[in-house]
């Protein structure tokens, strides 16, 4: 089977963000003028990302929310600790985010993957507690309800991962199995509990007998603040990161068979932009050429979530 690497399912919208991106640099922006709040790929995430949701519980009751995209949580009385290992009192703070699809994963910054494995994700979720300022943790675990809402190889192997957010990393996450979960399945519902406040991932490897290296070649811009790449397969729920290597983005545990679209995202001072590539199926190592074009946000922003 011999490679292939289509860019027609989004040829036209490509000419189209040309033409209004020409059309908006010709009337708005001034020539070596910053015009961008964020430098890095890690900030944007912070604006186009998931939207955090602030809830307020009782401490002492039985609490149950649901967020915006149908993540539900049970929490019991009593769980909430301070850093002196009190019990809490009175009314908590909770901020969550959900993280449901893969064009979420991207404009998110939070690939599914593990430092050595891809994952196949059910549902993502950060959960975070305090009182007065000061962070909470939790000594018994909280109730999570997902609905299985995306198509499973193998919904016996799912798992929960925890994650925290590294310092010198930025938005990426780095996945860590808990080997004593389970993930249920009841009435198209995946039950989970979750033992920690963190980044929360109910997933499993995605498995592939055949292995090969991608490499991108990201279109010559000058002048960039940052750019990052991600691959997103068509067939499952997984969006890896791609890793720079000189001049090229690279992985080289791309799984023979998977076809996927690749996005570059990238920034100068002035503008953002955007490359995808669709229709990559390798059957051997290849290098992908990926060209940039200038994009608003909302331009960036809509044309990831076609990629669901």
């Amino acid at each position: 089977m011999k490679s292939i690497i289509r860019n027609y399912s989004i040829l036209a919208l490509s000419f189209t963000l040309i033409f209004s991106s020409a059309c908006k640099l010709d009337d708005t922006t001034i020539t070596g003028v910053p015009q961008l709040e964020y430098t890095t790929v890690n900030q944007l995430a912070d604006v186009i990302g998931a939207d955090p949701q602030s809830f307020s519980v009782n401490a002492n009751e039985d609490q149950e929310i649901t967020g915006a995209n149908g993540i539900k949580l049970t929490i019991p009385q009593d769980i909430f600790r301070n850093s002196n290992g009190e019990i809490v009192n009175g009314m908590v703070d909770l901020q969550f985010k959900e993280i449901l699809t893969k064009s979420e994963m991207v404009l998110s910054n939070k690939p599914s993957e593990t430092n050595s494995t891809l994952l196949e994700s059910v549902g993502t979720f950060q959960l975070k507690a305090s009182q007065n300022g000061e962070g909470l943790n939790i000594n018994q675990p909280i109730g999570v309800e997902l609905n299985a809402n995306t198509s499973m190889s193998d919904p016996t192997a799912l798992g929960v991962y925890y994650g925290n957010e590294t310092a010198g990393v930025g938005s990426f996450v780095n996945w860590v199995l808990d080997s004593n979960s389970q993930v249920p399945l009841n009435a198209g519902i995946h039950a989970i509990d979750a033992n920690q406040l963190a980044w929360i991932s109910c997933a499993k490897p995605l498995e592939s007998p055949e292995t090969f290296k991608i490499s991108v070649s990201p279109g010559s811009l000058t002048n960039l603040n940052d750019q990052q790449g991600f691959i997103i397969f068509d067939d499952t729920n997984t969006v890896a990161a791609l890793r720079p290597e000189g001049s090229l983005f690279v992985r080289d545990d791309y799984p023979g068979g998977k076809t996927c679209s690749v996005v570059m995202i990238a920034m100068d001072p002035i503008n953002l932009y955007l490359s995808v590539v669709s229709g990559v199926n390798l059957d051997q190592d290849r290098t992908v050429n990926a060209n940039y074009i200038v994009v608003t946000e909302e331009e960036l922003i809509s044309t990831i979530e076609q990629l669901n």
